[in-house]
């Protein structure tokens, strides 16, 4: 826990969670986990929740679960409903979006499906919300991501795009950062964000292994981040390794953080 000046608000609860695309067979079939999902997210109640991986046919109905608290933004990778998503869902009596895009990591930023950089599986790209906080009447930025799991090269330069973003979109304002990177807490690209103290990871401590390939928790490379501007007091983060019957919601573990918004002393 981090200490430092709080105003008396509620914390601010974040999540990222890679949800796995429908790709799997049994037991780990998107229609067996569904439930599991829903279940994770109505539990722990985050105010914003970055995802990863959802495509149209998943996000659908998980927005219909969660339709009585939480709206959601987003837009497939490859542009409309195509390809996976990377959706921010968010409590509508905690959070109202004031604003929001999507940016390709590539060459040509503005380019809806484009591929550079040696991505060239498939497109990346963030997505930006501008959030008036209703409980402390502060606004802040919210980017989730989900890197390239090939390409180190295209890696890093996400790495300049997301804080050359942050410098052009939101120079001084309050930040979070969430998503699957793909990369650990040791590499170029964490070093690239947090350089200068622009993003402070919200759980510097935190062994758990982010991706679980369906198996119990271990101590390991952790690739999914909550990040923070120094506008920011980190309250409790964890990596959330709970199962139902053994069986797992995603291959990956979500990962919380609880901020509260620093203020003067």
């Amino acid at each position: 826990m981090s200490d430092g000046p709080r105003d008396m608000s509620d914390p601010l609860h974040v999540m990222t969670f890679n949800l796995r695309g429908p790709e799997n067979p049994a037991p780990n079939s998107w229609r067996e986990r569904f439930p599991l999902v829903v279940e994770t997210i109505r539990r722990e109640h985050p105010h914003v929740l970055g995802t990863q991986e959802g495509r149209w046919h998943q996000l659908r109905p998980l927005a219909r679960e969660l339709r009585a608290e939480y709206d959601w933004i987003g837009l497939g990778r490859e542009g409309g409903s195509g390809s996976e998503f990377g959706a921010v869902f968010y409590d509508v009596e905690r959070l109202e979006p004031l604003a929001f895009d999507h940016v390709w990591l590539s060459a040509f930023p503005r380019l809806i499906g484009s591929r550079t950089w040696g991505n060239w599986r498939h497109p990346r790209m963030m997505t930006w919300v501008r959030f008036r906080d209703l409980d402390s009447g502060g606004e802040f930025a919210f980017v989730n991501t989900h890197w390239d799991h090939v390409s180190a090269n295209a890696r890093r330069k996400s790495a300049h795009a997301l804080r050359a973003l942050l410098a052009r979109r939101f120079a001084g304002e309050p930040a979070i950062v969430v998503g699957d990177f793909n990369v650990g807490t040791d590499s170029v690209p964490y070093a690239v964000l947090t350089a200068g103290g622009l993003l402070r990871d919200a759980d510097p401590t935190g062994t758990t292994r982010t991706y679980n390939n369906w198996e119990p928790p271990v101590d390991g490379e952790r690739i999914d981040w909550i990040l923070a501007t120094a506008d920011f007091v980190v309250v409790d983060a964890r990596t959330l390794t709970w199962t139902r019957d053994g069986r797992c919601p995603s291959d990956h573990w979500p990962v919380q953080a609880w901020l509260r918004r620093r203020t003067a002393s």
